[in-house]
């Protein structure tokens, strides 16, 4: 596996809002899932459109100002709809900017994630 794809492939898995504006200025409060180095997944019942660039800012752990920048809306899928609910789609988020401090905090949390599930024998989820 190439630096590239193992950088995309880690992630912490997470609950957090994140606030989102697409591209013709429509403005959404979604659910962050998870988070990598280089993007994240988001729910959200207002999908941007695949390929176009959105504005972010969300919260993580303590730090008190908030995270923002720009990121590509790589794809965006339906989810299994429950009967009677409302219609929610995953967003695949790449990062065209985030944060240095950002980006050491996540790192530090899946770095700690891993070896937790080293030590105590656990398969990734």
């Amino acid at each position: 596996m190439d630096e590239e794809t193992y950088l995309k492939a880690r992630r912490l898995n997470l609950e957090c809002s994140i606030a989102m504006v697409y591209a013709d200025g429509f403005r959404v409060v979604s659910n962050c899932r998870n988070i990598s180095e280089t993007g994240a997944y988001v729910h959200t019942r207002e999908p941007p459109r695949e390929g176009t660039t959105i504005t972010y800012s969300f919260y993580l752990g303590m730090i008190a100002q908030p995270f923002q920048g720009r990121a590509l809306v790589r794809w965006v899928r339906p989810l299994p709809q429950p009967r009677g609910g409302e219609p929610s789609f995953g967003v695949g988020l790449e990062f065209e900017s985030l944060n240095e401090m950002a980006q050491q905090w996540i790192a530090l949390r899946i770095d700690e994630e891993e070896k937790e599930r080293v030590d105590t024998n656990k398969a990734p989820v």
